[in-house]
């Protein structure tokens, strides 16, 4: 018993070792552009970026349409598909999706011609980039299944792998030295590239498993299509209310606000997110192991439960001695590292890191959950979060701004938190949470 569970926590360390080194690499990287772009082009320009940011995660959750999780499911059927059917079967559920999107997109534009966003080129942006990360996440997960859990921890995230997330870097580098006026507009494109640029390096690596020839009971693109449908609409649904609950605070705040105070809660949300990143991490690694587990048995073995249990518990710190710095750096430090609007940012940084605190002390099983076909669980949590969410932003927001959206951010992810986490206990025998 404790041979197998020392074995469990050896193979989630090394997975998380490499899953580390990518996301500090991702992090330091977009941490220092996205400081340099709110002080180089300043709160508003960086505020309407932030807005078009996550109409492209929304968007994509639409266009992709769960077969990044999907390919779990059909690739390990007695009938398993090849690599290159799941990817041409993606890529084109991806695409006829998608053009339903550019067509709601193009009339919202002519229905609204005076708006800020009415610009043709915000429509033909926000396509490419939403393009680009589905199916930089359907390869991620190729690679995952196909390669291995610590390569695949470089690639996953919502269009935030490691690959994905030097781009800013560049663009600004680029600007500075040739004197080069940038907006909103050119950090979007920035953004697009950059997820195209992952989707190039991953065919790369899957190269080998893409000239393989299909074994003859292999299923064909037109069935693995049919099953993606299937799963992908309880799935979709699923990561929508996951979406909506982390998002609608930036929505409601971009219609009730001044794009002013948007850039600023914008820059304080941009790092509170990443705080969930190091349990994020233990997720994505014991997944495929946790799947396996439960289709084979019923449940997570006591021996992987106690290695997640133990690697959160070590994430949870960390994120607390992150949220302890931000409250205790000197404020002409702060400003000398990241400018005045980080100064007025670091108060809301700090609340919402408490939020977060609050919400990983009761795990990250979701992940686990929908990849093991359990995904009306999410819902069911992520619903009960959107609603509060919405409450508490609408009663919050109009009177008291940023700090109503994160009053309402943190209300809707704590709830959801706490429901998954008893979905996981009733449903997989999963004690993912630390209080106990």
């Amino acid at each position: 018993m404790a041979e197998a569970a020392g074995q469990a926590q050896r193979q989630l360390d090394r997975a998380l070792g490499h899953a580390g080194l990518a996301r500090i690499g991702s992090v330091i990287a977009v941490a220092g552009a996205h400081l340099l772009a709110v002080r180089a082009l300043g709160p508003a320009v960086y505020g309407d970026f932030v807005f078009a940011e996550s109409l492209v995660f929304a968007l994509n959750l639409l266009a992709i349409f769960g077969s990044h999780v999907s390919v779990f499911a059909i690739g390990s059927r007695e009938q398993p598909a090849t690599v290159g059917t799941l990817l041409t079967a993606a890529a084109s559920l991806i695409g006829g999706l998608l053009l339903a999107e550019v067509l709601v997109l193009g009339l919202v534009q002519q229905l609204f011609p005076d708006s800020r966003y009415a610009d043709p080129a915000w429509l033909w942006l926000i396509t490419a980039a939403i393009a680009g990360m589905s199916l930089y996440r359907v390869i991620a997960e190729l690679i995952r299944i196909e390669i291995g859990v610590a390569l695949a921890n470089y690639f996953s995230g919502r269009g935030n792998g490691f690959v994905a997330s030097v781009w800013l870097l560049p663009l600004l580098a680029l600007a500075l030295a040739t004197g080069m006026q940038l907006d909103a507009l050119d950090l979007l494109a920035g953004f697009a590239i950059a997820q195209w640029l992952g989707v190039a390096i991953g065919l790369a690596l899957l190269l080998p498993a893409l000239r393989q020839p299909p074994p003859a009971e292999a299923l064909g693109r037109k069935p693995v299509i049919t099953e993606m449908w299937r799963r992908g609409r309880s799935i979709t649904v699923t990561q929508i209310a996951q979406l909506t609950v982390v998002s609608l605070d930036v929505w409601l705040l971009a219609v009730l606000a001044p794009a002013y105070a948007l850039g600023v809660y914008g820059l304080a949300k941009r790092f509170a997110s990443w705080l969930i990143v190091p349990v994020g991490l233990v997720g994505q690694s014991a997944l495929k192991r946790a799947v396996a587990e439960f289709r084979a048995a019923g449940r997570v073995s006591a021996e992987l439960e106690t290695a997640f249990r133990r690697s959160v518990l070590r994430s949870w710190w960390l994120v607390a001695l992150l949220v302890m710095i931000a409250a205790l750096l000197p404020a002409t430090w702060l400003q000398t590292i990241a400018g005045p609007t980080a100064v007025l940012a670091r108060p809301l940084f700090v609340a919402l890191g408490l939020g977060q605190l609050l919400r990983l002390a009761f795990g990250n099983g979701g992940v686990i959950l929908s990849a093991a076909g359990l995904e009306a669980e999410n819902l069911r949590a992520y619903l009960v979060g959107n609603v509060a969410a919405l409450v508490a932003a609408l009663a919050i927001i109009p009177f008291a701004g940023a700090w109503g959206a994160m009053a309402a951010y943190s209300t809707g992810t704590v709830v959801a938190a706490v429901l998954v986490s008893r979905a996981c206990q009733r449903r997989m025998d999963f004690r993912c949470d630390l209080l106990r």
